[in-house]
């Protein structure tokens, strides 16, 4: 029967929101679904299907290795999800475009592990504490609430553009990565020797106004 020809319902009748445990593992040619109400997504749920993006609007809560070895996945788009498990989005290699903006913390070597190297725009827009992970390619992170620990150039190889407003004090964290080409740091009020050593693509740079910029040392 043709696809086309299965009765469909509004968003508003559909009650289901919550997927099980396992419940679509392995359906490999899934590539599509349409859960406007899902609120959960269980362990394993769409563990190695075909998906190519995911869109959930409501779903809030996502379960370890809820969408593991998803090689076709490209999009993910949780606008309200404030908890996603370990390992979720393992093995999705062909990332690019990730938006988890209520995310209050988020450890990227854990979510997506072991890598990502196709990633074009990671969205952490609520994000307060941001681990983050070697042998990861982006073009931009947008985490506007989010501090640093961690030495960056090495983990983010490709990076162009990136926003942490509350990185107070880098240090080499941007140091050889060649590709960068826009940094803002609003909060930041010390830039350690060699932050932006060999940065030969920037071209453009904020760190605040003036009066909130401490020192460059």
């Amino acid at each position: 029967r043709d696809l086309h020809s299965f009765p469909t319902r509004r968003s508003s009748d559909l009650n289901l929101d919550t997927v099980s445990v396992y419940a679509f593992k392995n359906c490999r040619n899934l590539t599509s679904i349409n859960m406007p109400n899902v609120k959960s997504i269980m362990q394993g749920a769409f563990d190695t299907t075909g998906l190519y993006s995911l869109s959930l609007s409501l779903c809030e809560t996502i379960a370890q290795s809820a969408f593991a070895y998803c090689s076709n996945l490209t999009e993910i788009h949780l606008p309200v999800c404030t908890y996603i498990g370990s390992y979720a989005f393992e093995h999705c290699s062909n990332l690019a475009n990730v938006e988890l903006n209520q995310l209050s913390s988020c450890d990227i070597g854990n979510l997506f592990y072991p890598s990502v190297s196709n990633l074009i725009t990671l969205s952490l827009e609520n994000c307060t504490t941001l681990n983050l992970a070697y042998n990861m390619i982006v073009k931009t992170v947008y985490a506007p609430l989010a501090n640093l620990s961690s030495r960056v150039s090495s983990i983010f190889t490709a990076i162009e553009s990136a926003t942490f407003g509350n990185a107070y004090t880098i240090s080499s964290q941007f140091e050889n990565c060649s590709t960068l080409k826009y940094i803002a740091m609003p909060s930041c009020t010390q830039i350690a020797s060699k932050t932006f050593a060999s940065c030969g693509a920037l071209c453009f740079a904020s760190f605040g106004s003036d009066r909130d910029r401490k020192s460059v040392v």
